[in-house]
């Protein structure tokens, strides 16, 4: 199963721009975001099966994005984490709100990224 909806929220819009390219390549639909307040309200209008979420944004963490769409009625999309860098107590936080997807935006460029994303999406839903 194809994902119809994706969200790609980071505040470099130079690479959100090259990842929604990339995403749409794979033929759904692709929204973006530079702030959790910007995709919150986009949540709100659309269900989205996949999110790609930067850690570190201008308004509040990333995290606190996730915690917020999981708080709202299901479904919720299949999240993953994008950073620069992450520790293990980032780690632990993800895991404790079930985001067990982390990706270092240093050590893959934007292709590999989606490719990532896109084959634990499917990896997810066949388990």
């Amino acid at each position: 199963m194809e994902p119809q909806n994706i969200l790609v929220l980071d505040d470099n819009t130079t690479l959100l721009d090259i990842l929604a390219h990339h995403f749409a390549k794979t033929g759904a639909k692709v929204q973006t975001a530079t702030s959790c307040n910007e995709a919150i309200e986009k949540v709100k209008a659309t269900h989205f099966d996949i999110a790609l979420v930067d850690l570190l944004l201008p308004d509040h963490p990333g995290f606190d994005f996730v915690k917020a769409v999981k708080a709202m009625p299901e479904p919720h999309p299949f999240f993953a984490i994008l950073t620069d860098s992450i520790n293990a107590s980032q780690v632990a936080d993800a895991i404790e709100i079930g985001v067990t997807t982390y990706i270092q935006k240093a050590e893959h460029d934007p292709g590999e990224i989606v490719g990532m994303v896109m084959d634990r999406y499917r990896n997810q839903k066949k388990a």
